[in-house]
């Protein structure tokens, strides 16, 4: 026998958790969906065994997995990038098509599309718009 075992022959820990002994009872309990509150009605009731539920919380983080295991993010490769094909180019004779944007720009531009800040939202005829400066504090004018 080594010194290790030896010391540990002749000595128990100094601190262990009330809860150590019913650890795989807990964790069966807990891996088949039973809430904590479940969980210290059987010790309490089957083991006379009674904690609070946050040293039970505390013990079942630090021993057991999960209830339910956490999805792994799949990480997918890159993909390649795919060049747009470049316009065909009419002959300089030719005529523009119609109802087609500027063809010599490859991008839509799209801050046509985008309202300017300076836009204000138009009120409902009767509606006016609250003002901050002309207001009192008991609501009347």
């Amino acid at each position: 026998m080594s010194d290790l075992d030896d010391f540990m022959a002749e000595n128990t820990p100094t601190f262990r958790s009330k809860l150590q002994p019913y650890l795989s009872d807990i964790q069966i309990l807990w891996q088949h969906g039973y809430s904590e509150p479940d969980i210290l009605r059987y010790l309490s009731e089957k083991k006379m065994l009674v904690v609070t539920r946050k040293t039970l919380h505390a013990f079942i983080v630090k021993n057991i997995q999960p209830k339910t295991p956490t999805p792994q993010t799949v990480v997918e490769p890159p993909k390649p990038i795919i060049h747009q094909k470049e316009k065909a180019v009419s002959p300089p004779n030719a005529p523009a098509p119609k109802n087609t944007p500027n063809t010599q720009n490859s991008e839509v531009s799209t801050e046509q599309e985008k309202p300017t800040p300076t836009d204000k939202p138009k009120l409902k005829k009767g509606i006016k718009k609250f003002d901050w400066k002309n207001a009192t504090s008991d609501g009347l004018a």
